[in-house]
């Protein structure tokens, strides 16, 4: 693969890949689902998720459970390169989002009213969380946090959906890796098993023959047609002489016919 394509699918956040936004906006969603639903037990999480009216607490509720599902499905997605998964993690990433723009629209509401809250456990519609913040006598700060908290999830929730759908486009309509083949270099095709029992052929080695075709003299220039290789008659060798059957050549001997 190119050096110019190590990261296909783009970036966001000018320098974090695609993928890795996706796998962050996932974890993100699944640690605020659990401080949802941590708000069935305890009213430490609220200025994080929302739900200081009695029906905003109990639709914080019911996506923070749900979110939990979701995220889990997001993040193995994400991994497995499930779009379908990641598809439907998005779908409710954005239904969640734009809940929430109400949820905290009701929730800063009855907070600019905290320190006129009265007591709701005198009435049908009980609400813990927010007896909890005008006892403590923190309604001015939280004010003012759960305002730059909403706001922050809101827009970065936004910007990471759009990431996530953006994700699963690339994955389904773009190749996952740009291949360049070098031509300069001979492709080698694989052939399996199918050369089993057929051997090779020999390489087929073609002799040309001399040619004079720089004008020299052709038993001058020798066998291979070169002038420092000609050959004459003291080159060759004498016959060989044996002195009987098996026998040795003997000097000056008389050369004995093996039977």
């Amino acid at each position: 693969m190119s050096k110019h394509h190590e990261s296909p699918l783009g970036h966001c956040l000018c320098c974090v890949p695609v993928r890795t936004g996706v796998l962050a906006f996932s974890c993100l969603l699944l640690f605020l689902s659990f401080c949802a639903v941590a708000g069935l037990i305890t009213e430490d999480t609220r200025i994080l998720v929302g739900g200081y009216t009695y029906w905003s607490g109990i639709w914080v509720d019911i996506f923070g459970c749900l979110g939990v599902i979701f995220s889990l499905m997001g993040l193995v997605g994400v991994t497995d390169n499930h779009t379908r998964w990641v598809n439907a993690f998005a779908n409710f990433a954005c239904v969640r989002t734009f809940a929430y723009i109400f949820i905290a629209m009701s929730d800063f509401s009855a907070l600019e009213g905290c320190e006129k809250f009265g007591l709701s456990s005198m009435t049908s519609h009980y609400n813990p969380a927010m007896e909890m913040v005008r006892l403590q006598g923190h309604c001015s700060s939280t004010r003012s946090w759960y305002l730059t908290i909403a706001i922050a999830e809101i827009v970065i929730s936004l910007y990471l959906i759009w990431t996530t759908y953006s994700w699963c486009y690339y994955m389904d309509n773009n190749p996952m890796y740009h291949i360049s083949i070098d031509d300069s270099k001979p492709l080698r095709i694989y052939t399996g098993y199918s050369s089993v029992g057929m051997p090779e052929a020999p390489p087929i080695v073609t002799v040309v023959p001399p040619q004079n075709q720089q004008g020299y003299d052709e038993e001058k220039m020798g066998f291979y047609g070169h002038p420092n290789m000609a050959y004459s008659s003291a080159h060759l060798a004498p016959p060989q002489q044996y002195a009987g059957y098996g026998g040795v050549q003997q000097p000056g001997s008389t050369a004995a016919i093996p039977y």
